[in-house]
């Protein structure tokens, strides 16, 4: 399915407002430092996702390296903070699940984003 920049757009910032959500988890860390800096990184890549989707039409036009680069790192993130669920004792079917699906949506932006960028930057060479 190919996406139209408007679409692309809403998914960033639906994206960006899950990745936010994360923070009201804030009380389950308990102490744990490490699930801490997980929840600070969630909202450090919510307000980049809601950045990304409110500019999205100017960043496709001049830096979408920058989203594909942003969206690599996100990908290494949610491959990390999955691993460690699973190392920490959280091996539950529904983690892996929702690991699967993010890592196929993630993987599903950058594709969308090369496409979207790719007409720009034939009009530019021209």
């Amino acid at each position: 399915m190919k996406e139209s920049k408007k679409s692309l757009k809403w998914y960033f910032i639906v994206i960006g407002v899950l990745w936010l959500w994360n923070l009201s988890k804030i009380g389950i860390i308990n102490g744990d430092v490490v699930l801490g800096i997980f929840l600070l990184i969630s909202a450090i890549f919510g307000g980049i996702f809601l950045y990304i989707g409110v500019k999205l039409n100017e960043l496709l036009n001049r830096s979408q390296k920058f989203i594909i680069n942003f969206l690599l790192i996100e990908l290494a993130f949610l491959v990390i903070s999955g691993l460690y669920n699973i190392i920490k004792g959280s091996f539950v079917a529904v983690n892996i699940v929702s690991l699967i699906i993010s890592v196929v949506i993630t993987l599903y932006l950058i594709k969308n984003v090369k496409e979207l960028s790719a007409p720009t930057q034939i009009q530019e060479q021209k």
